[in-house]
């Protein structure tokens, strides 16, 4: 192996274990009808460029009784809606949520979406 290669190599596996707001900037939703809660970020390659990437968050979690569960291919945002986008301290991003329970209520809250499935990966937001 070459040690541009090698070195590429090593950054790409720090890219993928970081937290995705490490090489990620201006996230924000995409009002898209036919995808309900399309994320999208500006984000850095393995070689330093910036790229656009997108990624519905339907792929990424499920509806458990109102609470997001990361899951592939969860479809959560198929009954759950999303509201504000936010930073907060330490590179936490807040996304307000509301979920339907089993019982016919709504719980509301923010999740922080730095901590689950979502990662950068050589420019591109994808999820496990």
């Amino acid at each position: 192996m070459r040690v541009p290669t090698l070195i590429a190599a090593l950054c790409l596996a720090a890219t993928a274990t970081a937290t995705f707001t490490d090489s990620c900037t201006n996230c924000r939703f995409i009002s898209n009808k036919a995808v309900a809660a399309y994320f999208a970020c500006d984000c850095k390659t393995v070689s330093g460029s910036t790229t656009t990437s997108g990624i519905a968050l339907s792929n990424c979690y499920s509806n458990n009784n109102g609470d997001l569960v990361a899951q592939a291919n969860g479809g959560a945002f198929l009954s759950c809606s999303a509201g504000s986008l936010g930073p907060a301290a330490g590179g936490a991003l807040f996304l307000g949520v509301a979920c339907p329970r089993n019982d016919g209520s709504t719980h509301s809250y923010s999740i922080n979406l730095n901590v689950g499935p979502l990662h950068n990966n050589n420019g591109q937001l994808q999820c496990f």
